[in-house]
């Protein structure tokens, strides 16, 4: 009995010692100074020098990629500009044109610059009348369709922009018809302004904005709270979805 008395004493001593350096063996760790001169103990000088030239291409190269970044993005602006002004020009080019949407097509040998005119004077009563020495041209758009499918649109070229601002003006007596055809006058907006006043409409349709329209082939729209503002790019729409 007394030789087992004398095993657990032993152990309980070694439990003890144990803890003690462990809790040494922390105390260590926590210093500084200690763990510095351990790393240094433990990794050769070469493993070390190789890891600091690591770490400055790292920083290098992290560098670098934040300059291209700058770069990239003061490029991104760059090219907004220009496309934007490109806009400018190429709308400005269509300053005197109109397409209108619903008239019948005849097929071939039709004189849309007749069915234009008696349109505009007939239907919409536009003052002064537009003669035919005030439309430059007339045509439909894109290739010809079934019998059956909706009509081609047809682009109007005006002589004066004042005539094409007095069709303009008078469209909207066309909703107080009750033709067979219903007949839309837009104005001849480009690729660019044209996806944005589309995507307006979205909105529209999707109750986000109250309502919208273009105006001088500016795009404009109606917030729910009855504010006015003009949209120049899909960056200031997506404010809306």
């Amino acid at each position: 009995m007394p030789k087992a008395r004398k095993s657990s004493s032993v152990t309980d001593s070694n439990v003890c010692d144990t803890d003690v350096m462990l809790l040494r063996f922390l105390e260590l760790l926590s210093d500084d100074q200690v763990v510095r001169k351990l790393k240094s103990t433990l990794y050769p000088q070469a493993l070390s020098d190789k890891l600091d030239t690591q770490i400055q291409t790292i920083a290098g190269l992290t560098s670098q990629l934040e300059g291209k970044e700058c770069r990239i993005t003061v490029l991104e602006e760059q090219v907004e500009l220009l496309q934007s002004e490109c806009d400018n020009q190429e709308q400005y080019s269509r300053r005197c044109n109109l397409r209108i949407h619903g008239i019948p097509e005849t097929g071939d040998g039709e004189d849309t610059t007749l069915k234009v005119l008696d349109l505009v004077n007939a239907k919409m009563a536009v003052t002064p009348p537009v003669a035919k020495e005030d439309i430059v041209v007339s045509h439909r758009l894109g290739k010809q369709r079934d019998t059956g499918d909706r009509p081609r649109a047809v682009i109007v070229v005006f002589s004066k922009i004042t005539v094409r601002n007095d069709v303009i003006r008078a469209r909207r007596r066309l909703r107080n018809t009750r033709d067979q055809h219903q007949v839309f006058v837009n104005e001849d907006l480009t690729q660019r302004r044209a996806a944005l006043a589309a995507a307006t409409r979205q909105l529209k349709r999707n109750q986000k904005i109250a309502d919208c329209w273009t105006y001088n082939a500016k795009i404009v729209i109606k917030t729910l709270a009855n504010a006015i503002k003009i949209i120049s790019t899909q960056a200031e729409l997506n404010t809306f979805q």
